[in-house]
């Protein structure tokens, strides 16, 4: 009989945790044990207690040690009996409380308090007695529960608010120097509460991957966190960073720093690679994991594993598969439809995809040969196969490729340029040569392999004697997310000018890629439009400008993260943009939904967003999603963010009002903050969709703004007839869907 909550809402609720603790009383008389065994957590706790607060090491005795959601755990005995003598124990079941007490009657100065964090916690971290008079705080799994009532923490206001203030008041509990250790399994939800509300405050974060707790098959983590002084505003930044102890490496004692903005993303992988190591072997229909596979001799494999989810019919139980040079974003090989036909091809369960990535740059003449290849790699992705495999075939298709020589398809693919990047591993970028004319460009992340950051076209240059010059077309073979963008930004040229010929179009385009898009709307709108373009990794902006002819005269780059950007900008309330452009991948291989990030779809991040919108602007999503089920789940997800954000904004306003003693509020009040949330398709054939945030359009506009966008539509192409590709009809079709 299993007796862990059986759904997230008991695994917060105090009722359940009375009867929990009572049932288990009944089975025995051991204490109940989180994410660990004492004995196995001994070392790190009592060094961390140790160098807690002012860091006198003989004084153990001294340090005033707060336990919070103690449960019927030991450690808090166990820490006293290692001589740690001021502990205070707090947990929200009364049960529970007079359980310890009675259990622990000859621990005398340990104290046990019954305090719901909820509702009582901000009161008891402002008590004179208590209020940065802790030198160290344990959170043995708490959070995790604390915040399961609601585990989608991006959407949810109420939670995000929850895991605000209670870090909040933890850390005010804490001394200067004090420490709160969390003993977690590292859930997005929590990663990134610790992410959003600790950026800024500049405290010290180790993190340690617990390997060699037993009896569990997930991985829980060691995170000690150290007060350093208040808290700065984004003004005064403290930047955090976090130290991680990656275990998987060769060297599992180095540590290595990284920004905290990526915790989430670091704990993930590290749970992944975990569980893969325990449980790779069992059929998980469905599936998708990923991997990288690099060789002495330089050359590197991008591996997807996909378990098929009709394998009714299947009779063999893994087969490996080696894709064609030139070919390695094609959709047969980068999504779940495309493994799904190519298992059911194969009659295979489980599908390993091997994808080769040309990482160095003018090597034109290296041969990879498929039979050399496949004998090379066989070994090391065999433990990958399915347990019940013996050995399996690994399946080719077509003609040898070569780095800088034909593949199947005739044209040439070579690696121009490669560079490090601690965003995104590695930056490559390709030359696909399909004529003496004609060339494709492209920016690949070796992070993301399977995914074309940017592309475009170069045409050869005929009006210089140089064989190889080549002009960049930025209006050339555009994808119909550009055109989709480019068109709605026409549509707010006109009316700003209409307004005013004299204003400018403020654009804000998170996510610079490339440069692609600024680039092109900086050629198209000319001195009617003012772009700020923020990129967070140096090496993209460098390869931008010196690959894909980014002009910085015409563009203001920022290198900054996005999140914190949009933060500044909102705390400063003075810019306003027109049009604003989310561009920026997601981090999670595991999501089919590959654009935007999680994180740019949550309620903080949202509210200040439309905060810096102006009043009749657009922000638009390049959203990216190879599974409908998902883009549908999303789409649901930010249309209830705007209804929070709109009810979040009414009130804030409204408060703002009442301080400044305003009697009345206008009846259109409201529709001031009524925003609606629409899609623009790209085509049946694309996997990317435009989402329009805007106010809201009267039923009465409604005619007159399709004329509008007719007009304009019709008026820009005209004056822009070097832009191909472009169907009027259509175009105005799906333009009018965000009225």
């Amino acid at each position: 009989m299993e007796l862990l909550p059986n759904t997230a809402e008991d695994f917060s609720s105090s009722r359940y945790w009375d009867e929990f603790f009572r049932r288990r009383g009944e089975n025995g008389n051991h204490s109940f044990e989180w994410y660990g065994e004492f004995c196995e957590l001994e070392d790190l706790l009592v060094d961390s207690m140790i160098r807690s607060g002012d860091g006198e090491r003989s004084r153990f005795e001294n340090k005033r040690i707060l336990h919070i959601g103690c449960g019927s755990s030991s450690l808090g005995a166990d820490l006293y009996d290692r001589g740690f003598k001021n502990i205070t124990n707090i947990d929200f079941s009364k049960d529970i409380i007079n359980e310890m007490l009675k259990k622990n009657k000859k621990r005398s100065e340990m104290k046990w308090l019954c305090v719901d964090v909820e509702k009582e916690f901000e009161d008891y971290a402002s008590d004179a007695n208590n209020f940065g008079q802790f030198d160290a705080i344990i959170d043995k799994g708490f959070l995790d529960a604390y915040l399961s009532s609601n585990i989608s923490l991006d959407n949810d206001p109420k939670c995000m608010l929850k895991s605000k203030e209670y870090l909040r008041q933890s850390l005010a509990l804490l001394k200067d120097g004090g420490k709160y250790v969390l003993i977690t399994l590292g859930q997005d939800y929590v990663s990134k509460a610790l992410s959003l509300n600790l950026y800024n405050i500049g405290c010290e974060i180790i993190v340690e991957p617990l390997i060699r707790i037993k009896g569990t098959k997930y991985l829980p983590y060691y995170i000690e966190i150290t007060k350093k002084g208040d808290s700065g505003d984004l003004e005064h930044n403290k930047k955090t960073s976090f130290m991680l102890r990656e275990v998987f490496n060769n060297d599992d004692t180095e540590r290595r720093e990284f920004s905290i903005w990526s915790l989430s993303k670091k704990l993930k992988e590290l749970s992944v690679m975990y569980w893969d190591n325990k449980y790779i072997g069992l059929f998980s229909p469905g599936e998708i994991r990923e991997y990288q596979l690099n060789s002495n001799n330089s050359k590197s494999f991008f591996i997807t594993v996909y378990d098929s989810i009709n394998s009714n019919k299947n009779d063999k139980p893994t087969v490996g598969l080696l894709v064609p040079l030139g070919q390695e974003q094609d959709w047969l090989y980068s999504s779940r439809k495309g493994m799904e036909e190519i298992s059911r091809q194969a009659c295979c369960k489980r599908l390993i995809v091997i994808s080769r990535l040309i990482e160095e740059a003018d090597k034109e003449e290296v041969v990879y040969d498929d039979n050399i290849i496949v004998d090379e790699i066989s070994d090391f992705i065999s433990p990958l196969a399915l347990k019940e495999s013996k050995r399996f075939p690994i399946l080719t298709v077509g003609d040898n490729g070569r780095n800088g020589e034909k593949d199947p398809e005739g044209t040439i693919k070579r690696c121009i340029y490669s560079c490090d990047s601690k965003y995104s591993k590695k930056i490559m970028i390709y030359d696909i040569k399909e004529s003496e004319h004609k060339i494709r460009r492209q920016m690949i992340f070796k992070s993301s392999p399977r995914l074309i950051q940017s592309e475009i076209t170069l045409q050869k240059d005929e009006g210089n004697n140089n064989k190889d010059a080549f002009l960049f077309k930025y209006n050339k073979d555009l994808s119909n997310y550009y055109i989709g963008v480019i068109l709605l930004s026409s549509l707010l040229v006109n009316k700003v000018q209409n307004c005013d010929d004299e204003k400018t179009l403020k654009t804000l385009i998170l996510g610079l890629g490339g440069g692609v898009l600024p680039s092109v709307l900086c050629s198209l709108h000319s001195n009617k439009i003012k772009i700020t373009a923020v990129e967070i990794d140096e090496s993209v902006k460098d390869v931008a400008i010196n690959y894909f002819g980014v002009n910085e005269k015409e563009i203001d780059i920022v290198i900054r993260d996005a999140f914190e950007y949009v933060n500044f900008i909102s705390s400063k309330n003075k810019d306003k943009y027109d049009f604003i452009v989310v561009d920026i991948n997601s981090s999670n291989i595991n999501d089919s939904l590959m654009c935007p990030g999680t994180e740019f779809i949550q309620f903080e991040f949202i509210n200040k967003l439309i905060k810096v919108l102006d009043t009749d602007g657009f922000i638009v999503f390049n959203v990216s999603c190879r599974d409908a089920e998902r883009r549908f789940q999303v789409f649901n997800e930010l249309k209830n963010i705007l209804k929070a954000v709109q009810d979040t904004q009414i009130c804030e306003n409204k408060h703002d009002q009442d301080a400044n003693e305003t009697n009345t509020i206008n009846n259109n009040y409201p529709s001031c903050f009524d925003y609606d949330l629409k899609t623009i398709e790209t085509g049946k054939e694309e996997i990317n969709e435009l989402w329009v945030i805007k106010r809201r359009t009267n039923k009465e506009h409604k005619n007159e703004l399709k004329t509008f966008i007719s007009e304009n539509i019709d008026l820009f192409l005209k004056s822009n007839s070097n832009i191909e590709n472009i169907d009027k009809y259509t175009w105005i079709e799906r333009l009018s869907n965000i009225l």
